[in-house]
């Protein structure tokens, strides 16, 4: 049993790497104080530019290229942007923005490809044949801007694709656009940096790089109906390569009764990759004057809607080790998550089996846990509930 413990440990830390990148330098980042970061002047109409020639680039992955000219200076940026919710139960709002200036050795390059593009005789979208604009949400918008002395072009073409010429001709110049300016080195570099606090709206969905959760409330039983329980989260989820160092979890759970029973656990989590996870829990407790101290230590393999795991527990006291399994399940929207955890012992198997969902209070707009569980132990058992506020 020992050796299966080791060898899913070992298999959990070698499922995933990540990827480390080097901060970018001359660019300078602000926060804007609208939510809708579209309000922002970099989104105004090329209309109103007085440069003497001014092209906009963007494939709606919120990266934009502006190059200008005036007389014989040249000019250029690129804009990262993301949109963030932060906050207590994420109510504040505002938007991430980051702009780079192109380097002087690269700007005549980007200048020519541009003029020497054929993308501005190309028709409109809409006059395409066998252009499908149905939603695809694994590819992106290409929008051209365009403006100078004489004349003003905007473009937009909803997921190009090779099979169409028109759509060929735009995938080329979006390669070779990327591949002059490195812009998904730089959008990686944007999203490495960004706060840790907060949820972004990334790729057609909401991603938290860095999911802090800390909940407060009652926890009670039968046998012990007084108590409380508090825990942190802080948990990485890899959508988005963001720059942190440490996962980890902390809880305690503390329950007891006029006639100093008690039972007291606290446990420690820390990620290996991902939501993966090894964990130690402490636990104590007392019950008809015999005191009851367990170690458990055990490994976690995380995938979608299912958790696995394995350890030991040891029963201190009674100078007993016993083999733990755990499993939790997390039932479709609007149903509670399911959990059971097991220690099997030479002479007995104690057992948990516990039920949890967390829901919206809309009136207070606050966000709440609540579990009930049954549980044995020793061959007695018990049944409790618990109320956690998330803060």
């Amino acid at each position: 049993m020992r050796t299966a413990f080791f060898i899913l440990c070992l298999t959990i830390s070698a499922l995933s790497a990540q990827a480390q990148n080097k901060k970018n330098a001359d660019s300078y980042s602000f926060r804007y104080k609208y939510y809708n970061v579209y309000e922002h002047e970099m989104f105004k109409s090329l209309q109103q530019s007085t440069n003497d020639f001014h092209f906009r680039y963007s494939t709606g992955r919120e990266t934009i290229v502006n190059v200008w000219k005036n007389n014989d200076s040249l000019g250029g940026t690129i804009t990262n942007y993301i949109q963030r919710n932060y906050g207590h139960n994420r109510r504040k709002q505002d938007a991430i923005i980051q702009v780079t200036t192109i380097d002087t050795s690269l700007i005549q390059k980007v200048y020519e490809l541009v003029s020497d593009t054929v993308i501005w005789n190309l028709p409109s979208m809409e006059k395409i044949k066998g252009w499908d604009e149905e939603f695809c949400g694994d590819c992106a918008t290409t929008q051209f801007e365009y403006k100078n002395q004489n004349e003003y072009q905007r473009k937009r073409y909803k997921y190009p694709r090779n099979e169409i010429p028109e759509g060929k001709i735009i995938n080329t110049f979006n390669k070779q656009l990327e591949s002059l300016l490195q812009l998904n080195v730089k959008r990686r570099q944007f999203e490495y940096n960004l706060p840790k606090r907060g949820c972004y709206l990334h790729d057609y969905s909401g991603v938290c790089p860095l999911y802090n959760s800390f909940l407060l409330g009652y926890s009670g039983s039968a046998r012990l109906p007084l108590g409380y329980s508090f825990s942190l989260y802080s948990q990485y989820i890899p959508s988005m390569k963001a720059n942190i160092k440490t996962n980890f979890g902390i809880s305690v759970n503390h329950r007891f009764n006029t006639n100093n029973s008690y039972d007291f656990s606290t446990s420690f989590r820390k990620n290996l990759f991902d939501q993966n996870n090894i964990s130690y829990e402490y636990r104590q407790r007392k019950s008809d004057e015999t005191i009851y101290r367990n170690h458990k230590i055990h490994c976690l393999l995380a995938m979608d809607k299912l958790s696995i795991g394995t350890g030991f527990d040891f029963l201190s006291n009674k100078q007993e080790i016993g083999g733990m399994f755990n499993i939790s399940y997390r039932l479709p929207y609007k149903l509670p998550s399911i959990a059971l955890q097991t220690s099997i012992f030479k002479q007995h198997i104690d057992y948990k089996i516990g039920l949890s969902k967390s829901f919206r209070v809309q009136k207070i707009r606050e966000v709440f846990n609540a579990n009930v569980f049954f549980e044995r132990f020793e061959k007695r058992n018990d049944v409790g509930v618990g109320l956690s506020i998330y803060l």
